[in-house]
């Protein structure tokens, strides 16, 4: 027979937002918004953080859910949500729409909610979805100019990245409060549920299958639909992995665009243009204070996910030392076909090899013909078989190869790793004049400072 302990240890822990009773996606919609909107009220810091990343003041917050309001035409309409913050006389008021699981915004859903919150003085319309884009203003869906006019906002945050800011302020910043700590310890629970339909990207779409195989023949054209699907949903999964980053390391992690400031049209053009040239899938994300970024490609054509960093070698010392002080970095138990390459000043030339025959032979990383030549920068970079399947929950899942690789190399190489610093300069001391010689200048060991006694 069981022990009580045994027994206990089987019993599922009451939670403050349960799961169970959601049985259609506008079941999960509704209490995805009411839990969200609880919490941010419940849990000041985490409702002014909400508050402040869509522009307003760090005040006081009121929720509410279902508002009814009525449109041009007469008729009541129920938005989702409604968050108001006011400090002083600062305020903001918005509106919010959300969609779990697989559904979808219209545009003329968008746009006749944002003619709502026109009509009633609401600062603009928040949009709360599976789509996991770059911050508040990378909006999804494209509305008509007019239905931005009388200066109405529209944002959009994905479920992901709201669990994100929960996160960090949960376990890395931290609530003094206890019972606000467990409040938003429970709103991370349910947002991570799979039952909730909220939070995670999971799926590449329907024509993953179909890019992938056309990108082995080297048959993928820019003007494709389908090349412009997984360009987009490639972005998404960009900015997922790097807001699971965020989760595990408590600090800001974004991808970097292709040149500064640019927008989400020429990023989407980058990735087009890897993808349909060279058949892969290619993306830069910055951890802060990191001695390099990470780098991570899908190679569609060799089926391999390749994460990577560059980092700058010392900028002294014998060109063997510095091949050296890179090797002492890595992890005695990184694998053997490590590939490392480097750069050298002066040249383009480079050289490369797997770690295991750098660590026997150091020297294979140095020009073979200039061996006094200094290197410049090091890549380092780690491959895997890239899964094939769609969907996240899917055994060789595509999105957890890149994300589980991803987070592999960043805990296994990256944070390890230390940018060159020159060592400090030492103090000086003046060669003693031989007997006899004249000294012009006062004796230099007067001018040292010495503690007091």
């Amino acid at each position: 027979m069981a022990s009580k302990n045994e027994a206990q240890a089987q019993w599922r822990p009451a939670r403050l937002i349960p799961t169970a009773g959601l049985r259609t996606e506008k079941d999960r919609e509704q209490r995805a918004v009411s839990a969200l909107l609880a919490v941010a009220a419940g849990v000041p810091d985490f409702g002014k953080t909400i508050a402040s990343e869509l522009g307003g003041p760090r005040g006081r917050l009121e929720t509410y859910v279902e508002v009814p309001l009525k449109d041009a035409d007469g008729r009541t309409c129920y938005p989702d949500g409604v968050l108001l913050s006011t400090l002083g006389k600062k305020s903001l008021r918005i509106l919010i729409e959300a969609k779990t699981g697989n559904d979808q915004l219209s545009k003329d859903q968008v746009t006749n909610y944002l003619d709502l919150a026109r009509r009633h003085n609401f600062d603009g319309l928040l949009l709360i979805t599976n789509d996991v884009l770059g911050g508040p203003d990378d909006i999804p869906i494209e509305v008509p100019k007019k239905a931005l006019s009388g200066g109405v906002r529209l944002w959009q945050l994905s479920w992901w990245r709201i669990l994100t800011w929960a996160i960090y302020q949960r376990y890395h910043q931290g609530i003094e409060d206890p019972e606000q700590a467990w409040i938003l310890g429970e709103l991370i629970h349910y947002l991570q549920h799979p039952g909730s339909g909220a939070a995670e990207f999971s799926d590449m779409g329907e024509r993953w299958g179909e890019i992938r195989d056309a990108a082995k023949r080297d048959a993928l054209r820019r003007n494709q639909a389908s090349v412009t699907e997984i360009v987009q949903r490639w972005d998404n999964l960009v900015h997922y992995v790097s807001l699971d980053l965020a989760q595990h390391v408590g600090r800001e992690v974004a991808p970097l665009p292709p040149k500064r400031n640019a927008s989400r049209q020429e990023i989407e053009t980058d990735h087009r243009d890897r993808l349909v040239d060279e058949g892969r899938l290619t993306a830069t994300i910055r951890v802060p204070d990191t001695a390099g970024d990470l780098t991570v490609t899908a190679h569609l054509r060799s089926q391999q996910v390749v994460v990577a960093t560059k980092i700058a070698a010392p900028e002294e010392g014998r060109a063997k030392t510095q091949i050296n002080w890179l090797l002492r970095q890595l992890d005695e138990n990184l694998p053997a076909d490590t590939r490392i390459e480097t750069r050298f000043a002066r040249t383009s030339r480079t050289t490369a090899a797997l770690l295991g025959e750098a660590r026997d032979d150091p020297e294979v990383l140095l020009l073979h013909d200039d061996r006094k030549r200094e290197p410049r920068a090091f890549e380092i970079g780690i491959a895997v078989s890239m899964g094939t399947a769609r969907r996240a929950n899917a055994k060789k899942s595509f999105i957890r190869s890149v994300r589980d690789h991803t987070m592999w190399f960043y805990e296994n190489v990256l944070q390890d790793l230390r940018e060159w610093r020159p060592a400090p300069p030492k103090v000086q001391r003046p060669t003693p004049l031989r007997e006899g010689t004249r000294r012009d200048t006062p004796d230099f060991e007067t001018h040292l400072h010495t503690p007091e006694s």
